[in-house]
């Protein structure tokens, strides 16, 4: 799906979306639980799967089962913002750090996640 700016949300085959910019390199890995966008900002709320499966993998005998289970009980999320005029990429970030940045720079009120 393109987003505009040159960016566009891919599949990995994995049954997980990520961002990928004009030069396709992945911005934002797997998986891209919400995005929206308009002519200036891509906001995007992101489940850091890398991230929960490298803390996984420290438990010995995890099974898939297991591990599936916990990918989908994680409460972790990562907040970006990408500014599609200048190219700016925020993030990872915190909630409060996304509501903050999100003031910075101004973004509209009708562009928001849902939740």
């Amino acid at each position: 799906m393109e987003l505009g700016g040159g960016y566009k949300v891919d599949y990995d085959g994995n049954s997980y979306f990520y961002l990928l910019d004009k030069n396709n390199t992945v911005v934002i890995e797997s998986h891209i639980k919400s995005f929206k966008e308009d002519s200036k900002f891509i906001i995007v709320e992101q489940i850091p799967v890398k991230l929960i499966l490298d803390s996984i993998n420290k438990t010995p005998h995890v099974t898939l089962k297991k591990r599936d289970e916990i990918l989908k009980k994680s409460k972790l999320k990562k907040f970006w913002i990408i500014n599609k005029v200048s190219n700016n990429i925020y993030g990872p970030l915190k909630k409060d750090e996304y509501l903050q940045k999100r003031k910075e720079l101004k973004i509209p009120k009708e562009l928001e996640l849902k939740e």
